[in-house]
């Protein structure tokens, strides 16, 4: 039997990618049938090229409307709904997909997002005309389908649609979010469903007013029982905890969401990750684990989440526990999954720079598992080196005789220790972008030189005691009596340090240690974390103990010192240490690290009585109920 497909669009100046969409499918279907609500652009001249079905509807501000329309006109066995933003991928096949001849179908629906990511959901987009199903909803409209579930048999087309709507630029371009926002509410207020009240809950995410998001999440979940987007309220939820400060409620509701859907790989990351930031590390890692094993599943899905994500995570966590080669072999499998992630190349990159590897074996190590194949890949490795301050940045701008802008050269010398060479170019930048004003700032100390601090020190946005400060660091005989050190001021000092010690300037980093040690407890403990991260022990250690001496009672600095003791291998010491962090804080982190120190220490018996305790106190820690 010949089944025929009618496809339905509704659009409104679409001219940008109406081309596309319908190059991809006019061979799939038998008729074309367009909806134009509005459009001042070429996109009905373009769709005369594909069909003369063409209609118009006076926009009402409803698409349901305007889809319920668009169905009437159709005259095939199969109904098939695309947005001009979408396009089926070239092995597409629907008459083989339908000839099983179910009710309604399931698509994949990948959208394509910005920095190379992906995120895949199932929705219905092709169904039998005669199935009696209609659109609801004046904004995100959907099928009817719950109404006639019972009689009705669902299939899943093998072809995938591809949905360019939600990168960086389509979504600036439309500004969905706030075209969106009165219709919803009026939807919402008119038909309180759980769908609506869950997309009504992210649309408050999107604008930042978290109290309403979670009023409406909480709203839907009771209502949203079976329904196929309850995983991503779930997660939608304590996402929005998390915003508001609440990551304990938040750890609870993916600890228990994972528990009616083991296999959505989303939900499983998100729990990772919550595991990790609360210092569930033993837990953290048996979900990555798990995500490994499953892939990438669930009705909406990021891709990679079962593989390089789920990897770089992995990665982090390791980095989290000073375990830096597993760290390292991580990112590595990150990396060697999908290479054009940003965010996965700046991890390898500075991972492997802490690993003691020579800078000509990670430019060799990149070549190998970076394939520059375009313009774009070269691009994201230059972004990348530029972004991280990687000394590698000038040696790939001589590589392929790059011409970039000052700023990006400047860097480029200045990350490489030409530092005259820098600032003669910095010089000649008119006017140095914000974005730089801590390098500049950075390099004037290096070189004592007060004529390029002049160029940035406005974005400083300092007092006056707090400017003379800065220049103390670079003119020796400026004398400094005794300040207060602003927030702002701190700030400036830590990364001042981080970036003196990446480029191994210690004369220069001592200087503005001296001063932060003058500052707040919560400068002190940021500065002996970076020390920590950078292995300088002895000097951490120092750090901590001038804060042990202001606050004995301070858990962080006692249980950082507990972490340098136990990487240097001093087990009673960190034992001790983490002991005395339980008694000053109970928090759950020092109880997983006196359980590992026990572990290598093979106390038996106290770390049986140690999970007893866990067990009692942390019902979220999963591990010690296994």
């Amino acid at each position: 039997m010949n089944l025929t497909i009618s496809l339905c669009m509704i659009v409104k100046n679409e001219d940008k990618v109406l081309n596309r969409c319908l190059n991809s499918v006019k061979d799939q279907v038998d008729e074309i049938i367009l909806v134009d609500t509005g459009s001042t652009d070429n996109t009905l001249e373009i769709a005369k090229h594909y069909t003369d079905k063409i209609y118009h509807f006076d926009w009402v501000d409803d698409f349901a409307a305007a889809r319920n329309y668009s169905i009437s006109k159709a005259t095939g066995d199969y109904i098939l709904i695309l947005d001009a933003d979408e396009y089926f991928e070239s092995n597409a096949n629907l008459k083989k997909d339908i000839t099983e001849q179910k009710d309604y179908y399931i698509v994949t629906i990948k959208n394509l997002l910005s920095n190379n990511h992906a995120y895949s959901h199932m929705t219905v987009r092709l169904f039998a005309r005669d199935a009696g199903l209609l659109y609801k909803n004046r904004l995100h409209e959907h099928l009817n389908i719950e109404e006639k579930e019972a009689e009705l048999v669902r299939g899943e087309l093998a072809s995938v649609l591809l949905h360019t709507g939600y990168n960086n630029e389509t979504m600036e371009e439309k500004d969905k979010k706030e075209r969106n926002f009165p219709l919803m509410l009026r939807e919402v207020k008119d038909n309180p469903t759980g769908y609506n009240l869950f997309n009504m809950g992210k649309i408050y995410i999107g604008r930042a007013e978290y109290e309403e998001a979670l009023k409406y999440f909480q709203r839907a979940y009771p209502k949203s029982s079976n329904r196929m987007y309850q995983p991503e309220l779930l997660n939608r939820l304590a996402e929005t905890l998390e915003y508001m400060n609440r990551p304990k409620e938040a750890l609870k509701i993916l600890t228990d969401a994972v528990e009616l859907y083991e296999e959505d790989t989303d939900l499983l990351n998100s729990l990772a990750k919550s595991y990790m930031q609360q210092g569930y590390y033993i837990d953290a890692e048996a979900i990555l684990h798990k995500c490994f094993e499953i892939g990438d599943k669930g009705v909406a899905v990021t891709e990679g989440s079962g593989s390089y994500l789920a990897h770089f995570l992995l990665s982090e966590l390791y980095e989290k526990q000073g375990r830096i080669m597993d760290s390292y072999e991580a990112i590595l499998k990150s990396i060697q999954i999908n290479n054009k992630i940003s965010a996965t190349l700046t991890k390898y990159l500075n991972t492997v720079s802490r690993t003691g590897i020579p800078e000509n074996e990670i430019q060799q190590n990149i070549d190998v598992i970076y394939n520059i194949n375009n313009v774009e890949d070269l691009k994201l490795l230059i972004e990348v080196l530029y972004t991280i301050r990687h000394p590698l940045l000038q040696s790939n701008i001589k590589q392929y005789d790059l011409n970039l802008e000052e700023n990006v050269k400047s860097i480029a010398l200045q990350y490489i220790g030409h530092y005259e060479e820098a600032k003669h170019s910095w010089m000649n930048i008119e006017s140095i972008k914000k974005e730089n004003a801590m390098d500049v700032l950075v390099l004037s100390i290096i070189l004592q030189d007060m004529e390029l601090y002049k160029k940035v020190k406005d974005f400083m946005n300092l007092s006056t005691k707090e400017q003379k400060i800065i220049q103390s660091l670079i003119d020796d005989s400026i004398i400094i009596k005794k300040v207060g050190y602003s927030t702002d001021l701190e700030k400036i000092l830590l990364t001042s340090a981080q970036l003196l010690i990446k480029v191994q300037e210690y004369v220069s980093f001592q200087k503005v240690t001296a001063h932060l040690m003058q500052g707040s407890v919560k400068a002190k403990l940021k500065l002996g974390q970076l020390l920590i991260d950078y292995n300088f022990f002895d000097a951490a250690t120092d750090v901590l103990l001038n804060v042990h001496n202001v606050e004995p009672t301070n858990a962080i600095a006692t249980g950082l010192l507990g972490d340098i003791s136990y990487r240097n291998n001093q087990l009673d010491d960190a034992l001790f240490l983490y002991q005395k962090s339980i008694d000053l804080s109970n928090e759950y982190i020092y109880f997983e690290k006196l359980y590992r120190v026990l572990s290598k220490l093979d106390e038996i018996d106290q770390k049986k009585q140690l999970k007893n305790i866990i067990e009692n106190q942390f019902p979220l820690a999963k591990w010690v109920r296994k």
